[in-house]
C-alpha cells in the first residue's frame, strides 16, 4: 500500500511540474516579433527587426534568466501592459505583463530596473502618440 501512495505522489509531482513552462536561453532567438498592448486597450505597438525590438527582447530574456523572482500571488494585472512575444507561425510564444517596476511571467514577479523600464515605456508612448497602434485582431488568432 505504501508503494501505491508513493507512486501516486510521484505521478502527481510529475504532472504538476510538467504544467509549468520553463524559460531558458534557447527561447529568445525564436521570438521574431513583440506586440506591446498598453493596459486594457484592444490594440498594440508592434516591434520587429529594429533596434528597439532587440533591446526589448534582450531585456525580457535577461530578466527572466537572471532577476530575482517571487510568486505573484494577489497581484492585480488588469491595468498592466501586456507583451506578446511571437514566433514565426503567428502564435504567441510568451505573454509577459509589465507595470512600473515589475515584469510578471508565468505566475512570478521579476524585479526590474525602473529607469530602464521607463525608457521602454517612453519609447512605446511616443509610438502610440504617432498613431502606430494596430488592432489585436491583426496579431492574435481568432
Amino acid at each position: 500500500m505504501k508503494a501505491f501512495f508513493a507512486l501516486l505522489f510521484l505521478t502527481i509531482q510529475f504532472y504538476s511540474a510538467a504544467d509549468e513552462f520553463i524559460y531558458d536561453s534557447s527561447i529568445s532567438p525564436k521570438v521574431n516579433r513583440i506586440y506591446w498592448q498598453p493596459g486594457q486597450t484592444q490594440s498594440a505597438i508592434a516591434y520587429a527587426r529594429f533596434e528597439q525590438f532587440y533591446r526589448l527582447r534582450d531585456f525580457i530574456d535577461l530578466t527572466l534568466l537572471t532577476a530575482s523572482r517571487m510568486p505573484a500571488e494577489g497581484i492585480d494585472l488588469t491595468q498592466a501592459d501586456k507583451l506578446y512575444l511571437m514566433v514565426a507561425r503567428g502564435e504567441p510564444l510568451l505573454e509577459v505583463y509589465l507595470n512600473s517596476t515589475q515584469l510578471v511571467f508565468n505566475g512570478y514577479i521579476y524585479q526590474v530596473d525602473p529607469e530602464l523600464l521607463k525608457d521602454f515605456t517612453r519609447h512605446n508612448q511616443r509610438r502610440i502618440n504617432r498613431g502606430d497602434l494596430v488592432p489585436n485582431t491583426v496579431f492574435l488568432p481568432g
